[in-house]
């Protein structure tokens, strides 16, 4: 019977499962954003308008990062809803809806950036909506 795993094959195996790490990190550190999306308020009209929110330049495991998040995430959200004219009316379920799903996101990245064990680097910081 032939082994599959032998000492033969080991620095083969560990070269492997090392890349493959790398890959991970490489691609958990290359989404650095939250989509913000905002939807009319009315039944039936099917329009959105989104935006990125970078958080390249925050560090997510301090609690300044991720208020500053909250915050980018907020005025974004003012901005795609306007955007559909939904914030000139003083409707704020889009605002609402657009912060809460985008901020579901943001607290997936907080959680990966806590769990990382990589050293956060500033990256290239957001621009905001005009």
């Amino acid at each position: 019977m032939r082994r599959l795993l032998s000492f033969r094959n080991t620095p083969f195996v560990l070269a492997g499962l090392f890349a493959a790490a790398l890959a991970g990190i490489a691609a958990a550190q290359a989404v650095d954003e939250v989509t913000v999306v905002g939807h009319h308020a009315q039944k039936g009209l099917n329009d959105t308008v989104s935006y990125k929110v970078g958080y390249a330049d925050l560090d997510l495991r301090t609690k300044e990062g991720q208020d500053a998040l909250a915050d980018r995430i907020k005025v974004t959200a003012a901005y795609v809803c306007e955007k559909l004219g939904e914030a000139k009316q003083g409707n704020s379920i889009c605002i609402d809806s657009a912060v809460k799903d985008a901020s579901t996101a943001a607290r997936r990245a907080t959680k990966a950036a806590q769990e990382s064990h990589v050293a956060w680097k500033a990256g290239a910081p957001w621009s905001p909506p005009q």
